[in-house]
């Protein structure tokens, strides 16, 4: 958990790889986004929530993050590229 804070914060991985197609990695969008949250006020903090992919959904809607939609969990059109 603290090695992903840690990659993220950094953004060690700028893009993944699949076949046919490259996208920016998490690391960089998440720490990307804390870069631009700090410079512009706000103070970030990480909290490791669970180790469970499948329970996103469920913590998206207890915890409301600013980022994501709290009904669908994904990232808010506003902060889309």
């Amino acid at each position: 958990t603290l090695f992903r804070g840690i990659s993220e914060l950094q953004r060690n991985t700028f893009v993944q790889e699949y076949p046919n197609c490259n996208y920016l990695d998490t690391d960089f969008i998440v720490g990307t986004t804390i870069i631009f949250f700090e410079n512009n006020g706000f103070s970030c903090v990480w909290k490791h929530l669970s180790n469970k992919p499948q329970e996103e959904l469920t913590v998206v809607r207890s915890e409301r993050p600013i980022l994501q939609n709290h009904e669908t969990a994904k990232i808010l059109p506003k902060f889309r590229m």
